[in-house]
């Protein structure tokens, strides 16, 4: 359905006005990743980038004094740096910062509050483990299926600021989308992303992860992602409406060079890791 019958229309500066808005934006992450990708990086460039964020860097403190990265206490965010090191800092990073988006409610997707908390984790840890498996980027399918679900927090913020009280459709979520909002969600988070600098691969994955001109045709990494989600089904952590968009068929795992017995086999060590990385947060 064209843009002209849909509901809601929301231009690309109103898009991105509503991101700014949310808690612990997400365009930090950009700027991060760029800096932590610099091999001369030292730990005060990134302790002055976390500073500018005293929430995230509380965060990361937090964590960093959890048993799962040795338990003694510190209070200074470059001793955490220190701790967890540069590589790892920056998952925790992407992890604190999509948590705090996730842990929000989202009425319009049926989602309450905590539920997408433990599901972005599972996916982002489900894509770092399957592009190590398919010898892909792993920063990039970490970071894709984090920020992923941005473009459903701000569909919900139009939907709010327009007085507006729906459930999103189950059965054909993206047909739903374009009828009341002119585009679907990945599209508007390759507005904001874009916006806010994140690298051409990462913003390929989120605006085609649900493969809709099938997996042939989109990039590896959006099938990775799309692939990723199977694991969030399986944990019933989904969202409602996304569950038929994220099935392991054959095909996608044809195109990613898997073969379903090795996909079964990551279960548990994405298990484990999961379980490893909510254990820190809790």
């Amino acid at each position: 359905m064209s843009t002209a019958a849909a509901t809601h229309v929301v231009s690309d500066d109103a898009l991105i006005a509503l991101a700014a808005k949310l808690p612990a934006s997400p365009a930090i992450l950009a700027e991060f990743n760029e800096l932590t990708l610099d091999p001369h990086m030292v730990i005060d460039e990134a302790t002055a980038l976390l500073r500018r964020d005293s929430t995230l860097a509380a965060g990361v403190v937090r964590v960093s004094n959890s048993p799962v990265y040795g338990g003694d206490r510190i209070s200074a965010v470059e001793d955490a740096v220190a701790r967890v090191g540069l590589k790892e800092v920056y998952r925790l990073v992407s992890l604190a910062t999509t948590a705090r988006l996730a842990e929000l409610a989202m009425p319009t997707y049926g989602v309450f509050v905590g539920r997408l908390a433990k599901s972005t984790l599972l996916h982002g840890v489900a894509a770092e483990t399957l592009a190590a498996e398919c010898g892909l980027d792993r920063r990039v399918a970490y970071t894709a299926a984090l920020v992923r679900m941005l473009g459903m927090r701000i569909v919900d913020a139009v939907a709010r600021n327009a007085d507006w009280i729906g459930v999103a459709a189950t059965s054909d979520l993206v047909g739903w989308e374009r009828q009341t909002f002119g585009r679907t969600n990945p599209e508007v988070a390759e507005v904001v992303l874009r916006h806010w600098r994140f690298g051409e691969d990462v913003i390929e994955a989120v605006r085609e992860q649900y493969l809709e001109e099938g997996p042939e045709a989109a990039s590896l990494m959006a099938v990775l992602v799309n692939v990723a989600g199977s694991f969030v089904v399986g944990a019933d952590a989904a969202v409602l409406g996304e569950v038929p968009l994220w099935r392991a068929s054959l095909e996608k795992l044809a195109v990613l060079g898997l073969k379903p017995e090795k996909l079964e086999a990551l279960q548990e060590p994405i298990m484990e890791e999961f379980e490893r990385l909510l254990e820190a947060f809790a």
